[in-house]
């Protein structure tokens, strides 16, 4: 008996970076999901879509922004079914791209690089401060973070030294606000978080402008 023959499936990978501006910040990553592909849908681009039962369209986000947060360095990775420009991919968006989202850059990606959830490797937070706090008010803390080498806090019933998951911090001001700078890991079990930061220097993250302002990606993995 003859064998079919199989067709061999293509498809084209591309990566958006794009900002999370103030007006969203409350919208969860299920719903940035949902807007991503709505917007696909009305630009009439041609999303892949996965198999099986409940096909989904390609879309990966490369580190979901917790609630609250606004940045200007989100990533997702997308499929289609064509090879399209970058530049018909931005123009096709355009009208249709959701406000509070802004596209800052497009990128073609080889289609068997790993994923990019897997390649992140730290996230650069930026902290605007509440009125409410000065810097004296966290300098006690702030010097014990800086010069310990071993911060015991605790998560979901576990705990674990704080300082490993910090690569930089550092205080600064700009016009009217008092900020806090920091570098944090984003590796598989160490994935530092800026509100336990700000918690363990006594500052209510609810009241904190939390602004993610860089990933860094490693694409040798």
């Amino acid at each position: 008996m003859e064998l079919p023959i199989k067709v061999k499936e293509y498809m084209y990978r591309y990566r958006i970076t794009y900002k999370k501006e103030y007006n969203l910040r409350y919208t969860g990553n299920l719903d940035i999901q949902k807007i991503w592909e709505r917007s696909f849908r009305r630009a009439k681009l041609p999303l892949s879509y996965s198999k099986g039962f409940h096909p989904q369209p390609k879309i990966i986000q490369a580190l979901p922004l917790p609630l609250g947060y606004t940045s200007e360095c989100e990533m997702i990775d997308i499929w289609f079914d064509c090879e399209l420009s970058i530049t018909n991919i931005n123009n096709s968006l355009l009208d249709h791209i959701h406000q509070g989202l802004g596209i800052l850059i497009i990128e073609n990606i080889e289609i068997q690089s790993p994923k990019i959830q897997n390649i992140v490797r730290s996230v650069d937070y930026q902290c605007v401060f509440n009125n409410k706090y000065q810097p004296e008010d966290i300098k006690f803390k702030f010097d014990t973070l800086t010069n310990s080498d071993n911060i015991l806090w605790n998560r979901r019933g576990k705990n674990f030294n704080l300082k490993q998951h910090i690569i930089n911090i550092a205080m600064s001001t700009v016009p009217e606000n008092f900020v806090l700078n920091m570098v944090l890991k984003a590796l598989p079990g160490q994935t530092g978080r800026p509100d336990e930061i700000l918690s363990y220097l006594g500052v209510d993250p609810s009241i904190t402008h939390i602004h993610r302002t860089n990933l860094t990606i490693d694409n040798s993995v």
